[in-house]
Parts: structure tokens; C-alpha cells; sequence
């Protein structure tokens, strides 16, 4: 049981690792192979975590909080918004003088 535990530890840090890297790839470019490639990769990354959260949660492993946490926070990376573009400088508005009168 307890290589159980250290399997899903393991496979926990890997997994972890390549989704930083995925969602690093996914913010590339939006119309490179790095961006398409970096989604795909997540996808899997995330299939793979969940195939391993259901096998650690049917033999009871003790190393499923941290697998959870994981995932949660890999999907909370993705779905996060990142920066828009920069604005371009535009002229300033003329300033309305008032006048007494």
C-alpha cells in the first residue's frame, strides 16, 4: 500500500510539471502548433489525472488530496483570463474650458 501511495505522488508531481507546461504552451501564440499543442496536452494531462484520482479513490490510497488539489488548480490556470492586449496611445481629449457668464 505504501507504493501505492508514493505512485500517486509521483504521478501527482509529474502531472503537475506538465500541466505548468501545457498551460505555458497554451498561452502562446494564439495560432501556433505550441498553443494547439499545449491544449491537447492539458487535455490529456487532465484525462490522466482523473483516471489515477479514480483508481487512488477505489483502493483508498492517501494520496488523493493532493492529486485533487492538482487538478483543481490546473483548471483554475486554464479558465483564468489572461491580459488583453495593450491599448494603443491615443490623442487626449480636448479639455472643455467653462467660461463665466
Amino acid at each position: 500500500m505504501a507504493l501505492l501511495n508514493l505512485g500517486v505522488l509521483g504521478l501527482t508531481a509529474v502531472t503537475a510539471v506538465v500541466g505548468v507546461w501545457s498551460l505555458h504552451w497554451a498561452r502562446d501564440e494564439s495560432t501556433g502548433w505550441r498553443c494547439r499543442s499545449g491544449c491537447i496536452l492539458f487535455a490529456v494531462n487532465l484525462v490522466i489525472l482523473g483516471i489515477t484520482g479514480i483508481v487512488a479513490a477505489s483502493l483508498r490510497a492517501q494520496g488523493l488530496p493532493p492529486l485533487g488539489l492538482v487538478a483543481g488548480l490546473l483548471i483554475v490556470g486554464m479558465m483564468w483570463e489572461r491580459p488583453g492586449p495593450a491599448r494603443q496611445h491615443r490623442e487626449p481629449l480636448p479639455q472643455a474650458t467653462v467660461t463665466e457668464g
